[in-house]
């Protein structure tokens, strides 16, 4: 962010947008995601013992670990207990596989 004199903002940099960007993900999940998901009911444990948004930012960390397993890995995330091995490593075989390399090229990501 610029100010009108031409100074910058030290705080506008992209690690804030990007932790803020996963603290809405994390809060979408808490309040909005009607499913069942791991995440989810570890963060709700959190949230009884504290507060919303300790577990917020708990969540959101997580979800940034999952993010960075799947990115550099590939491990394949199931958030629901429920879902079978079959099923899950079928989808992971199909969508998962072409959609990094559809980022990859997009973006010339290694």
């Amino acid at each position: 962010m610029q100010y009108s004199e031409g100074f910058k903002c030290r705080f506008d940099t992209k690690q804030t947008r990007t932790c803020g960007a996963l603290y809405e993900a994390a809060s979408g999940l808490m309040k909005r995601f009607k499913g069942t998901d791991k995440v989810k009911s570890w963060g709700q444990e959190i949230a009884k013992r504290s507060c919303h948004r300790k577990a917020c930012v708990a969540v959101a960390r997580q979800l940034a670990v999952i993010m960075h397993a799947i990115r550099t890995d590939g491990t394949f995330y199931v958030g629901d207990a429920a879902a079978s091995e079959a099923d899950a490593a079928q989808r992971a075989h199909g969508k998962a596989a072409s959609l990094w390399v559809h980022i990859d090229e997009r973006y010339g990501g290694s």
